[in-house]
């Protein structure tokens, strides 16, 4: 598709044309000065194709009248009414323009610890400024979102909703085409700085990194990004939001998923085996916007999570028990799992029960059933003691044969 859009005559060789060179050169200025972006020159090309397509001698006819001929046929053909110009603007299914999960450039989303000061750059991909400098990062700033590389800074492209009425910031992202095409629309609207603290090992800030977000997006998901914009606050005024007490890489990972469109996408939040920490993270930051459909798609993906490791006890037995020497990676990732439970268990007892994605006696039942049983044995010593008295609780009960 990338050759298509730098030279729009390549179409017709795809289709099986072989045109002249004249006749090519004519048909190709001719899309390129009156179509400017590629969905648009697409289009006109197709319905050249098939406008012609009956009369194939006709359509590949070398002699110079008969092209004049039908290069004035073809400029009838260049009033566009609505209908084509949502055909144009839509695409076609094989053109995904955006990928539907963003990537966060040279984010090691993996680490648990706080991002370290760089004078390069921050590992959210994002540019870090000093915390003693003015604060002024507008030239600075890298959005850790995907843009269309096709498209040109000033060349916002024209989309129409499922209805054929032309998008624009009030659309509900429901009435999208599809989730790319919502995508693309956002990257090309305003934007939100948000401003984020990095701090040492000490928990001081050492210095601020800015994420720029689709304004859209954000409005869209979160009833606190709406308020900003409906109540005029200074935010809204300014296209800052200051954020000192969340951590770069986990608002990061809110973006992330909420750019995945879908609570069912493999995403890479980090470890795997920090899966129920960092969507419950996602979780606790989408309550805090007041995001619910948010909320709901960190809910699913916990549960998911849960759901995929009922083998758990069988992979550990295979790549450990049955080893005189297992991989010593093999042994850390099942003794982390463990952990990400612990830290899930007791970072869920900070929400009020009705608020919980996962219910804390969801997580001692998971281990209780599906961690290899000397795994758990072996690990009770380093869990939160109150993680173990309910396991131990479970564990007599489930030995009685009442569980």
């Amino acid at each position: 598709m990338d050759e298509v859009r730098k030279d729009p005559g390549i179409y017709l060789y795809q289709a099986g044309a072989r045109p002249s060179p004249e006749w090519f050169l004519q048909i190709a200025k001719f899309a390129a000065d009156h179509f400017p972006f590629p969905p648009q020159r697409l289009d006109f090309l197709h319905r050249i194709h098939h406008h012609f397509d009956v009369d194939q001698a006709f359509f590949f006819d070398s002699n110079p009248q008969r092209q004049s001929s039908l290069i004035r046929d073809i400029q009838k053909l260049t009033i566009v009414n609505n209908d084509q110009h949502i055909a144009a603007a839509s695409g076609s299914d094989t053109d995904s323009i955006m990928s539907l999960a963003q990537r966060v450039t040279d984010m090691n989303m993996g680490d648990s610890s706080s991002p370290v000061q760089s004078t390069e750059g921050s590992e959210a991909g994002a540019a870090v400024e000093s915390d003693s400098s003015s604060g002024d990062m507008d030239d600075t700033i890298t959005k850790i979102s995907d843009v269309a590389e096709n498209v040109e800074k000033n060349d916002d492209v024209l989309f129409f909703d499922k209805d054929g009425k032309r998008c624009d910031e009030n659309t509900p992202y429901e009435k999208f085409q599809d989730w790319d095409q919502y995508l693309l629309f956002c990257s090309q609207g305003p934007t939100l700085k948000i401003r984020l603290p990095v701090r040492n090992d000490n928990g001081q800030i050492v210095s601020w990194i800015s994420l720029v977000e689709s304004k859209k997006m954000l409005c869209d998901m979160g009833e606190y990004f709406r308020g900003l914009y409906r109540s005029n606050m200074m935010e809204a005024r300014t296209g800052v939001l200051v954020l000192d007490d969340i951590e770069p890489v986990d608002f990061a990972r809110l973006m992330r998923v909420i750019k995945a469109g879908t609570p069912f996408a493999m995403l890479n939040l980090g470890k795997p085996y920090r899966t129920l920490s960092d969507y419950l993270e996602v979780y606790i930051l989408a309550d805090r916007f007041l995001m619910p459909l948010i909320k709901s798609w960190a809910k699913a993906s916990m549960e998911k999570y849960m759901k995929e490791n009922l083998t758990w006890a069988a992979t550990y037995q295979a790549q450990v028990l049955n080893k005189q020497n297992p991989d010593i990676e093999d042994v850390i990732f099942h003794h982390e799992k463990v952990f990400d439970v612990n830290d899930a268990w007791l970072r869920s007892g900070y929400l009020l029960d009705f608020d919980r994605p996962v219910q804390k006696a969801r997580f001692v039942q998971f281990l209780i059933h599906f961690c290899p049983s000397l795994l758990l044995k072996d690990m009770l010593s380093d869990l939160d003691s109150g993680l173990v008295e309910h396991l131990c609780g479970g564990l007599l009960i489930k030995l009685a044969g009442c569980l």
